[in-house]
């Protein structure tokens, strides 16, 4: 026998509440940034933004930063265990090249896995502001709401302690961000610029605190709206499109398209009656395709989306050349090919005279096998249109 002294009245409060309590669905800051940079870095993918030298650059250090955190994830961590499936295929470098919006989904789903550093509160608070108005101004679905002016009110702040050094030292960063002319020519540059100035500053703020607010609460797959007072939270089109496509994995025309199997015109039709009727409008889908080579055409925008079997590719090209070997140039070629087709959902041979691909020598590299080159290209287009 034995005496059990519940000085709790844990028997009591479990009796009435099997499950206990239920976790919290707040996300951490850590999570936060994890989610807000990978959609940054999946906008900066686009061939505009390659062409640019600081775009890409930070493209290519979010990238590297995203991947260092997704490999310190331990498969020895019990919580990380079930998540197994979606972080070893990313502990791969080559997989981060060219993520897909289905890629994106996933790794959020293991942002709550990031172990945190030990890099100021504050500091990360900051982060997150600013790196919730650089989104904003590359996605032109997600809005900034007051942020702007959060910032303003942190500089104004800032200036105030002017006897500080390392304040005396920024202050034409903290006295630009104040100036209607920094917002009116608000640029990517510019914001990474103050993100890094500032960032450091936050914690000196820690007294003003208690009148002013400078915690944000972000709710990543939602549309943040510029109202004249609270911002107002709603589901945009493209997430909604997100949400199904992950929810309807097993659907027979997702998989035709995943695999570049010829579509026919009632996979079209069904296609259009849920894009068009189910998860919005034609006119929706169309500002959300606008600027986009495939236009109207669902089931590129869908390989967008979701990516495409890149295997499956690979293995249709070999086919077209009898299983011959390939040189490692050929394979980085063809790797264009695939990221072209991942960005833009659709390829044709004209494609070839337009920046990225026309920077290769595709006949040098290909040789005899060039007309089987464009045949493979050819069959990517036609079984989409």
């Amino acid at each position: 026998m034995f005496y059990i002294f519940d000085w709790c009245g844990n028997f009591d409060y479990f009796s009435e509440n099997p499950e206990g309590i239920g976790s919290s669905n707040s996300m951490s800051l850590t999570e936060r940034l994890f989610s807000l940079r990978l959609d940054i870095a999946k906008e900066l993918q686009s061939a505009n933004h390659q062409e640019k030298e600081f775009d890409k650059k930070l493209h290519d250090d979010l990238k590297v930063l995203l991947h260092q955190q997704v490999r310190s994830i331990v498969k020895e961590r019990k919580d990380a265990r079930p998540y197994w499936g979606i972080i070893e295929p990313f502990r791969d470098k080559d997989r981060w090249t060219c993520l897909s919006e289905e890629d994106v989904l996933k790794l959020k789903e293991i942002g709550k896995l990031i172990p945190k550093d030990s890099d100021d509160e504050s500091a990360k608070k900051f982060d997150v502001i600013m790196l919730h108005l650089q989104l904003a101004l590359i996605n032109p679905e997600v809005h900034a709401g007051q942020f702007k002016q959060v910032v303003v009110n942190i500089a104004s702040h800032l200036e105030k302690k002017g006897t500080v050094p390392i304040v005396m030292a920024r202050i034409n960063t903290i006295r630009k961000v104040q100036k209607p002319q920094f917002w009116e020519e608000e640029s990517l540059n510019g914001l990474e610029y103050v993100r890094t100035e500032l960032r450091d500053l936050i914690k000196l703020l820690e007294d003003t605190r208690k009148t002013k607010k400078f915690i944000i609460d972000i709710d990543d797959p939602y549309e943040m709206v510029e109202t004249i007072g609270d911002s107002v939270i709603q589901t945009s089109y493209k997430q909604r499109v997100i949400d199904y496509l992950a929810k309807n994995t097993d659907n027979p025309t997702l998989h035709k398209i995943q695999n570049f199997e010829q579509l026919t015109s009632a996979d079209f039709a069904e296609l259009e009656r849920i894009f068009f009727e189910e998860l919005g409008t034609r006119k929706e889908f169309e500002e959300l395709a606008e600027g986009h080579p495939y236009k109207n055409n669902v089931a590129a925008f869908i390989r967008v989306i979701n990516g495409i079997d890149r295997k499956k590719a690979l293995q249709i090209y070999q086919n077209f050349i009898n299983d011959s070997n390939l040189t490692s140039e050929q394979e980085r070629y063809l790797k264009n090919i695939l990221d072209y087709v991942s960005v833009n959902g659709d390829i044709e041979t004209k494609s070839f005279m337009e920046y990225p691909l026309k920077m290769n020598n595709w006949r040098g590299a290909f040789g005899d096998h060039f007309i089987q080159l464009k045949d493979f290209v050819k069959q990517i287009h036609r079984v989409i249109s």
